[in-house]
């Protein structure tokens, strides 16, 4: 796999002419790559030499997405987007040889496949970010919207409302103001060190009256916390076994490809995806749950997605 990773590298920079190949130097330098690639050294790199020295910077891995990043950076889309395709390949051929190879080996060389995968994927979600606002008529009265619907939190006072079809009444939910009926569309929301939480997508006819159940066959495509426990709101739920707890979460849609996936963002991993079959209109979906005498008090906030580096 080694000199398959580094093959690909070179060929996905030879494709380059001399001046997009310049831009790729000059972002890498502006990525914060200057004092591991001197200017006055990289600017003379050829292809070859330049894949050598960012694998022997980055390691395999940390190469390839250190390239598909800044190709991206330079509006190189299809060259970047080449080399994912190589990559993706090279691993599912991968599972299908049988060779002498040592298995412990293997194994480890799958697993890091397999992560560099995952956060390859993450970074292509994160690229069809959107601007999420909060719906104030729909949020529950105890739900307090901030004027610039980017953050909610659980109040203490039931606020005196008017009962419209949009609010939610017994549940303390909220939604985005922009339904969604085709594309694909990525968000990021602040958890901090919440306790409870619920995030996700939901279908335009949802209940929003008396009691709700979350599943979804009922519209809710969704994950909570709960208890310190994470998990995937099925028909019976899953335990999700989080290494790491996500104080930031990536929501991402693939509207016809009938995804939701959610990501810890600062950890680039992947936390779960559902499979859907969307047949209407469907929104952002939020819960900062009850505050628990101000142990869960902390609003939830929808932030910027923030460029890959």
């Amino acid at each position: 796999m080694s000199s398959a990773i580094k093959d690909h590298i070179i060929h996905s920079l030879k494709s380059l002419d001399s001046d997009r190949l310049k831009r790729f130097k000059d972002k890498l330098i502006d990525m914060g790559g200057g004092g591991k690639f001197p200017r006055a050294e990289a600017i003379n790199y050829d292809a070859i030499e330049l894949a050598t020295r960012l694998i022997a910077v980055y390691q395999e891995h940390g190469a390839v997405k250190k390239t598909i990043t800044i190709l991206h950076g330079i509006h190189e889309n299809k060259v970047a987007s080449d080399l994912e395709s190589k990559i993706e390949c090279d691993d599912s051929s991968d599972e299908d040889e049988d060779d002498d190879e040592d298995e412990d080996e293997d194994e480890e060389t799958s697993k890091e496949m397999d992560e560099l995968l995952k956060q390859l994927q993450f970074e292509r979600a994160r690229r069809n970010a959107v601007d999420v606002t909060l719906d104030p008529r729909t949020a529950h009265p105890r739900l307090i919207v901030s004027r610039n619907g980017k953050q909610v939190r659980h109040g203490d006072i039931r606020q005196d409302l008017p009962d419209n079809p949009e609010r939610f009444t017994s549940c303390v939910n909220v939604l985005g103001k922009d339904g969604i009926t085709s594309g694909r569309h990525y968000w990021e929301v602040k958890v901090g060190k919440k306790t409870e939480w619920d995030l996700g997508v939901v279908r335009e006819s949802i209940k929003r009256k008396g009691q709700i159940t979350l599943s979804p066959e009922d519209g809710f495509w969704m994950v909570w916390l709960r208890d310190g426990s994470y998990k995937a709101i099925t028909t019976p739920s899953v335990k999700l076994p989080l290494t790491m707890k996500p104080r930031k979460v990536g929501v991402y849609v693939d509207y016809e490809g009938g995804q939701v996936s959610f990501y810890n963002v600062e950890e680039e991993s992947h936390i779960y995806t559902f499979t859907c079959n969307f047949r209407e209109k469907i929104y952002p979906f939020f819960s900062p749950c009850k505050n628990d005498g101000g142990k869960n008090s902390a609003p939830l906030i929808i932030t910027p997605v923030s460029p890959s580096e």
